[in-house]
């Protein structure tokens, strides 16, 4: 997935797709906030692995998957990925560059129907102030299926001002930090970019 930024003397082009994020915001205070295109696959996909997590620890350690020790996590994550890895694929393969799926969700692999999914906007230079480009790690999971992509898009816009990409970074490491029990990893990808006018 992607969220990537085209600048010329006079505009800034914005083209996203999947759960990358560009957060947009102009001179007069306005934010323009892509979609996070997956979403509903990923609730759908988020649900079946903590599901699934919380039977192998069952099945494994005959404990709650809150209560698996750190060096035991590893093996309940192990067994989850092999029994989810089959239904990711083929949920993959419904929702990827499927403008028909309601999961439907843009990502870039080759295929020409990614297009119908590309969120596009230009915006000329003089009336933007700050752009954020971003990857769905810098706003854990935890936060982010419970917030709207506008509020996820002021939020990280507002934790960008107050304390740059390191601090976006370090907030969503320390939200990690507190779920790494009962998630499917300890750090997910996170990548910002920012460009300040």
């Amino acid at each position: 997935t992607f969220a990537l930024a085209r600048l010329s003397e006079k505009e800034i082009q914005i083209a996203q797709a999947g759960d990358c994020m560009a957060a947009v915001e102009l001179k007069n205070g306005e934010v323009v906030v892509s979609p996070n295109q997956v979403r509903a696959h990923d609730m759908e996909m988020n649900t079946t692995i903590e599901r699934t997590l919380r039977e192998v620890a069952q099945e494994m350690f005959g404990l709650p998957l809150e209560a698996v020790t750190d060096e035991n996590r590893g093996k309940v994550r192990s067994e989850m990925w092999d029994r989810f890895y089959p239904i990711l694929i083929e949920t993959r393969r419904k929702d990827a560059n499927r403008l028909e799926s309601p999961q439907g969700y843009g990502i870039l692999n080759g295929q020409i129907e990614l297009l119908k999914l590309l969120w596009e906007r230009t915006f000329l230079l003089s009336e933007v102030a700050t752009v954020l480009l971003f990857s769905d790690g810098i706003v854990p999971w935890s936060v982010m299926r419970s917030l709207s992509d506008e509020e996820i898009g002021r939020t990280v816009l507002a934790e960008f001002k107050r304390r740059g990409l390191a601090g976006l970074l370090l907030s969503a490491r320390g939200i990690e930090e507190q779920n790494v029990a009962t998630s499917y990893t300890n750090q997910a990808e996170a990548t910002a970019i920012a460009l300040v006018f």
